[in-house]
């Protein structure tokens, strides 16, 4: 052969291996990358022993919740109670302030209208 068609061959070669890396890089890129990569695919099975242990807890935390529930919306309750009972105090004792002021009033009203001269008298003779 000729140095010159071993050149030739050569050139062809690495260029056939050019296009070929090229190719790859366009596939992976363009065509898999939606594709997730599995490295390792591993099967994953669960005895009966265990899906009966999950379902146990998975019930347990049900219940939890549900317990929870109830406790929020009792307190819930309770606090509307207090509320409520607070208000009917609150009102009972302004009522009863308010009876007190007035009879205190009445009292100063009696104790003035029993100075000689009314009220405003400021006459000492």
């Amino acid at each position: 052969m000729k140095p010159s068609s071993q050149k030739l061959i050569a050139g062809s070669v690495i260029t056939l291996l050019v296009l070929i890396i090229i190719a790859c890089i366009v596939y992976y890129f363009f065509l898999l990358k939606d594709e997730p990569v599995v490295l390792h695919q591993q099967e994953f099975k669960i005895s009966e022993e265990q899906q009966k242990e999950i379902d146990t807890t998975v019930a347990q935390i049900e219940a939890v919740e549900t317990m929870q529930e109830k406790t929020i919306v009792s307190q819930e309750q309770q606090l509307q109670e207090n509320r409520q009972a607070t208000k009917t105090i609150n009102t009972k004792q302004f009522t009863q302030e308010q009876r007190r002021v007035e009879q205190m009033q009445q009292a100063s009203n009696r104790q003035e209208a029993e100075l000689p001269g009314g009220r405003f008298d400021f006459n000492p003779n």
